[in-house]
């Protein structure tokens, strides 16, 4: 049944178009992307469409400042059979029989998987992610930088579900349900992350009698991140050609009230950090680096919520050794090096890891008071650590380039 239901090849198409000019003060880039994908499903063929635009302004407002702003934009539609699920290619081959037709006698569509996915119904997402850049660059004086840049994203995401009645064909070609979904349903989702970046930092680059170079950075970061979700799913498509919320009863295939879910929620996280660095190299041969990152997040607790992240690294570039001129033009490179270093993590599995959650379930419990289903509470299935901190990853690398 994989050649009944999945299509050999699909066609696809892809296109750009590039724009870009300026002048002494002032240049620009421009781009639009299209990219159009043909899925391999037979019935209710799959689709996946992505559309960009991108922008970037340069400009130059004086000798010692010069400003920059971008923007992107793309747009990601993916449209699928709502039964086309992570098992389908499993499901084929374990329950597509090789004895069962494709189509009854009188014509119709029989194999119940080719049934679902060409009258199943669609699951449809569009996906929006705007992200925009300003900074600006100062050099008051020669070898001294200031840079001042914020970053704000934002994505959304909305996805529209439905499942629609299934019918089958009885021997006088009269359609009949043969599923429990025949009620249908609908189901809608809806997603906004919001992130800002703000990022404050310094420079300074020096150089001592010719050969003694040093270079000096300093700075602050800040990101800030918001989310909100909220679903809803309700039963009953009264026209499966307008498969939408307000087009439901609430009523199963057999014409049983079907309570509608809904969720939702907020989640919010800051962190914040400075950082500094400096480097030395003498005349290109002796190499040294120290960094140092302080951090802080809003997803910990208070007293763990800090990580301090030091690294050093040294190298020594023995090709630039005056010993090694009379071989230099075979081997121009030979460089060992060392470092060692901490970097800090604080992704976790959730928004909020040190603390349990209280699962809350409205007209789910499987006993009636005045004729209705109660609404239950679920105890937390785990007990958080409230000391949970960030994970710090230590590195010791040593290498001959």
């Amino acid at each position: 049944y994989y050649k009944e239901l999945i299509r050999n090849q699909a066609f696809s198409q892809e296109h750009n178009i590039n724009l870009s000019g300026g002048n002494d003060k002032v240049n620009y880039y421009t781009s639009l992307g299209l990219l159009d994908q043909s899925g391999l499903m037979v019935y209710n063929q799959d689709t996946y469409q992505r559309y960009s635009v991108t922008g970037k302004v340069n400009y130059a407002v004086n000798e010692w400042i010069t400003a920059s702003y971008s923007h992107r934009f793309v747009r990601d539609n993916y449209d699928r059979p709502s039964q086309m699920t992570d098992d389908l290619f499993k499901t084929i081959g374990r329950q597509c029989w090789p004895v069962l037709p494709l189509n009854d006698g009188n014509g119709n569509l029989f194999e119940w998987r080719a049934v679902e996915l060409r009258d199943g119904g669609n699951d449809k997402a569009t996906t929006d992610n705007s992200y925009q850049q300003i900074q600006l660059t100062f050099e008051p004086v020669k070898n001294w930088k200031i840079f001042a840049d914020a970053n704000y994203s934002i994505k959304n995401y909305n996805r529209h579900w439905d499942t629609l009645p299934l019918y089958h064909y009885d021997v006088n070609n009269d359609p009949y349900v043969y599923s429990e979904q025949a009620g249908g349903n609908v189901h809608e989702e809806y997603q906004k992350d919001n992130l800002l970046g703000l990022n404050l930092y310094t420079e300074y680059s020096l150089t001592v009698k010719e050969k003694n170079n040093f270079k000096a950075m300093i700075g602050f970061q800040e990101q800030q991140m918001s989310q909100l979700k909220f679903g809803l799913q309700r039963n009953g498509i009264i026209y499966p050609s307008l498969p939408e919320v307000d087009l439901t009863n609430g009523l199963d295939f057999k014409g049983t009230p079907v309570t509608p879910s809904t969720n939702g929620e907020r989640n919010v996280w800051t962190n914040m950090g400075g950082f500094g660095r400096i480097n030395y190299d003498y005349d290109g041969k002796y190499l040294l680096e120290a960094n140092l990152r302080y951090d802080a997040s809003s997803r910990f607790r208070e007293g763990h919520r800090t990580v301090l992240s030091p690294s050093f690294s040294a190298g020594w570039n023995i090709a630039n050794e005056d010993f090694f001129e009379p071989v230099r033009q075979i081997v121009n490179l030979l460089k060992i090096r060392g470092s060692y270093g901490q970097l800090a993590n604080m992704n976790t599995t959730g928004w909020y890891p040190t603390y349990s959650n209280l699962g809350l379930y409205a007209s789910y419990s499987n006993w009636l008071q005045d004729n209705k289903k109660t609404n239950i509470a679920v105890s937390p299935g785990t007990i958080e650590n409230p000391f949970m901190t960030w994970e710090k990853i230590k590195s010791v690398n040593g290498g001959l380039d």
